[in-house]
């Protein structure tokens, strides 16, 4: 038997996955992931949104994390931290 592909609503996805539906919404549109429009409705493909989710991280690697978390010196009753 053939897999059912599944299609929620933008709020339904969103709610589905913890994000907003602002940013469900954005990618729908610009192509990031697989949507269609059905009336007034946008319905997203559940299968290509969690292979999105799974494929991408916000940071590859470590070295990227060390160039962008800098300490803060601070002072701290008159010691240097």
């Amino acid at each position: 038997m053939a897999n059912k592909t599944v299609m929620l609503t933008i709020n339904a996805t969103a709610e589905r996955v913890g994000l907003s539906a602002y940013i469900i919404r954005k990618w729908a549109k610009n192509g990031t992931i697989k949507a269609i429009r059905a009336g007034n409705k946008i319905f997203i493909n559940n299968d290509d949104l969690d292979n999105y989710l799974n494929g991408h991280t916000l940071i590859d690697n470590v070295e990227e994390i060390e160039n962008i978390i800098k300490p803060i010196p601070v002072k701290l009753k008159g010691i240097n931290v």
